[in-house]
């Protein structure tokens, strides 16, 4: 989890969208996950599945629907592989290479780097990669602390000595939480690994609350002391780098420390995607929804391998395709939307199959998770930028050749061993 990546990249964004509303919409967006985390929580304890939402809903609903959200969470999950490794380019650049920062070329060239960096340390299996990230989390949330602080105990911005931004209303607010999902996630990767918990699994899904509690009070108390220093109208002005702004609004070495920060964050999401893609490819290999030899654990590590290698090989070519946008500030805001949508569909899916697996134990929790999800989704579905619901479009009807194609096969395999049982009768 990278809250402080998510701040560079996302709170600017948020804070154009819902102004004023900022805080309550991240708020908002807490409270909805936390319902959803408390589902997952209840799967994991009765359902330990490294396919996780895949995997619930395919015993919820059958082959077709769990092919779907297969392929839901592999959209999701590549968008925010993308929406990470973009901004590791640009960062990298922006503090190795200034000049080179306005390149599409080489802005993507380094994202590619980062992602087989990130493979190699996944590559040394699940105990060193949780240690690295650990590591890595614990040092950005210092920063992040002692930067609240320093925003809090700083002279707020001239903006304040004027009547605060104006709200942009309901649609704004809607927005807002949306991107909300994007910025709060990594929470549910314990999900993909409560396979591999030498306690109960249920261990897991307590990891999950815990994280995200943790991650949404860092953000919340960041996005507070940020907005004093810089103001809504001063954050929303730079909304495509954020921490660097208020940075230079610190003054001193602020800028420079938040920058580097912002880049081990991004080591840390890039992990933490890339992990539970992974888990998940995995999972799917092993059912058949992929190709079986995703489904096979290496030799050495007794880890997902080739899951690994494939998906690192899908996420570079991806990476090189969307390279080809010329715009670093286009590429981003596609795949930042993309994503927050995407995985507001997959969390969706989960509550859905709580309710129909975990009907005694999940109902207030998973039905009002689902019921503030589609509220939330069809609003900022329907106000998204052309370019935005075209993608989302097209890709929810990409997965329907999918489902018919399993529920064909499902139903006919129901077909033929019924007619054994006649048979056989």
């Amino acid at each position: 989890m990278g809250p402080a990546f998510s701040l560079a990249s996302t709170l600017g964004v948020m804070v154009a969208a819902a102004g004023a509303l900022t805080i309550a919409a991240l708020l908002g967006t807490t409270l909805v996950l936390l319902l959803v985390a408390i589902a997952f929580m209840q799967l994991i304890a009765r359902f330990p599945d490294a396919g996780s939402s895949y995997g619930w809903a395919r015993r919820a609903f059958g082959e077709g629907i769990g092919a779907y959200t297969a392929w839901i969470l592999i959209v999701a999950n590549f968008f925010a592989v993308l929406a990470t490794a973009i901004p590791a380019g640009t960062y990298t650049l922006a503090l190795c290479a200034p000049s080179l920062v306005d390149s599409a070329f080489w802005s993507a060239s380094i994202g590619c780097a980062w992602i087989v960096a990130i493979t190699l340390v996944l590559y040394l299996g699940i105990r060193s990669s949780a240690r690295v990230a650990a590591v890595l989390l614990i040092a950005e949330l210092i920063v992040l602390g002692a930067s609240a602080i320093a925003g809090i105990a700083h002279a707020p911005a001239p903006s304040h000595a004027a009547p605060p931004a104006p709200s942009l209303g309901a649609v704004g607010f809607i927005e807002a939480m949306v991107l909300g999902i994007w910025m709060i996630d990594g929470w549910e990767v314990t999900a993909s690994t409560s396979e591999e918990t030498r306690r109960a699994p249920r261990v897991a899904g307590v990891g999950g609350i815990v994280g995200l509690l943790v991650t949404a009070a860092f953000l919340i108390a960041c996005t507070i002391a940020y907005v004093h220093v810089g103001g809504v109208r001063g954050i929303a002005a730079d909304e495509t780098d954020a921490l660097a702004f208020v940075g230079g609004r610190l003054g001193g070495m602020w800028r420079t420390l938040l920058v580097v920060t912002v880049l081990v964050s991004l080591a840390a999401t890039l992990e933490t995607t890339l992990l539970y893609l992974v888990r998940s490819v995995y999972a799917m290999g092993r059912d058949g929804v992929l190709p079986s030899a995703l489904g096979r654990l290496g030799a050495r590590t007794r880890d997902p391998d080739i899951a690994l290698v494939a998906v690192t090989g899908a996420s570079l070519l991806a990476m090189a395709i969307v390279g080809l946008v010329p715009s670093a500030n286009d590429r981003l805001t596609l795949v930042l939307n993309g994503s927050a949508v995407f995985l507001g569909i997959l969390f969706l899916t989960s509550c859905l199959a709580a309710l129909r697996l975990c009907r005694e134990d999940t109902p207030l929790f998973a039905g009002a998770g689902a019921l503030a999800l589609v509220i939330i989704l069809t609003v900022a579905i329907a106000q998204a930028a052309p370019a935005t619901r075209w993608c989302v479009v097209v890709a929810l009807a990409l997965g329907l050749p999918i489902t018919l194609g399993y529920a064909v096969r499902e139903r006919m395999r129901k077909g033929q061993s019924a007619a054994a049982g006649n048979i056989g009768g």
